[in-house]
């Protein structure tokens, strides 16, 4: 079901799919081999953004997903979540901190 909807999406949104990565192990862990797959298509330079259903897909927790944002960040790839992306409001206030700083 996640995929077709990805798959629509894309479509839509002209996306040219590079790749589909999916896996059953649970998004407790970066340390997994679809992550390792899309970090190696990442270091590659096969993609500029990574779309999924739901961020949870990637990680169950924020710290998480904070890193693997960090790691994608580096090669400029951004991620896309079809529901939306709870990090937003984060980065929100992460910049405003920054704003404060200086």
């Amino acid at each position: 079901m996640q995929k077709g909807q990805l798959r629509r999406y894309a479509q839509a949104h002209g996306y040219a799919v590079a790749a589909e990565v999916s896996e059953v192990a649970k998004g407790l862990s970066l340390d997994r081999p679809g992550i390792r797959e899309l970090l190696g298509l990442a270091g590659q330079g096969c993609i500029e953004e990574i779309l999924v259903a739901n961020l949870s897909r990637i990680s169950r927790n924020t710290a998480g997903l904070l890193r693997f944002e960090e790691m994608l960040g580096k090669q400029n790839i951004r991620q896309n979540a079809l529901q939306g992306n709870p990090l937003a409001g984060f980065r929100g206030i992460e910049e405003a901190f920054r704003k404060q700083e200086k």
